[in-house]
């Protein structure tokens, strides 16, 4: 799927993009993924709740860019959600 005028290969820049492997997550996240404790499967039970609620955030913009018909921002600084 493609928007009105976009080049091909515009995703990934026909693969010279490459993804670095992450890394180990840091303490105290790792346990609470892998270790079986009450606190991490509570964890695991509910993060799902935690991330829904981020993932999809209003921003309020203060400038919006236009070039060929696709609207754009820039975030500068940090993104967070008020809850």
């Amino acid at each position: 799927m493609k928007f009105k005028g976009e080049s091909a290969g515009i995703c990934c820049s026909n693969g010279t993009v490459r993804i670095p492997n992450i890394d180990e997550p840091p303490e105290p996240m790792e346990t609470l993924l892998e270790s079986s404790t009450s606190i991490s499967e509570y964890f695991l039970e509910n993060i799902n709740k935690y991330n829904n609620a981020f993932h999809m955030t209003s921003f309020g913009v203060v400038e919006t860019i236009v070039e060929n018909d696709m609207p754009t921002f820039k975030i500068r600084g940090q993104v967070s959600s008020i809850i």
